[in-house]
């Protein structure tokens, strides 16, 4: 008993729809990749759906369901190409953190930029040192400017191509189509 219950508690899911001023569940049958339908795209939903009158919401669920089923498609190949791919899943795994270190390392060398230039208005240009220090030299401040510069076109370059590993398929399937 208690794993037939598991088995519909994991397998089905519900929708709310408000009929006679009440509302009710109206529950349907997940397939088995649409466990990867993203968050985002649920929020979205979540966001966007007319619930205006009974019919409304669940409407929209099927007109829009083609479009999810697909995104769930491509989500399921992604995790299996991943699976099989360790070393690639180290970086689409992490990709927030990707967002977080080029968004941090952008700041970073803002201010690293503010603050190493000259106050001699014709040394401002052509001669950057970290802090104004005299101890640091321009090729050292450079460098610096050069290390950092490359780390955050890495972590923005992972951010971009799993964007769209995650995106591009769904965009020219869609053209495609049309």
């Amino acid at each position: 008993m208690t794993m037939a219950f598991e088995f519909f508690f994991n397998n089905t899911a519900h929708i709310d729809v408000v009929r006679n001023n009440k509302l009710e569940l109206v529950y349907f049958v997940l397939l088995p990749f649409t466990k990867s339908l993203p968050k985002e795209k649920k929020t979205h939903f979540h966001e966007v759906v007319d619930r205006s009158n009974v019919k409304s919401k669940v409407q929209d669920l099927v007109n829009m369901s083609d479009h999810y089923i697909e995104i769930c498609k491509h989500e399921e190949r992604l995790k299996i190409f991943f699976a099989k791919n360790s070393f690639l899943s180290i970086f689409a795994n992490y990709v927030k953190l990707w967002e977080d270190l080029a968004f941090i390392l952008t700041l970073l060398l803002n201010l690293l930029v503010l603050v190493s230039f000259s106050t001699i208005w014709s040394d401002r240009l052509y001669e950057p040192r970290l802090f104004m220090l005299n101890d640091v030299t321009k090729e050292e401040t450079m460098r610096i400017f050069l290390i950092l510069g490359i780390m955050m076109t890495c972590c923005s370059m992972f951010v971009v191509i799993f964007f769209l590993l995650k995106n591009l398929p769904l965009i020219i399937g869609k053209v495609w189509d049309k």
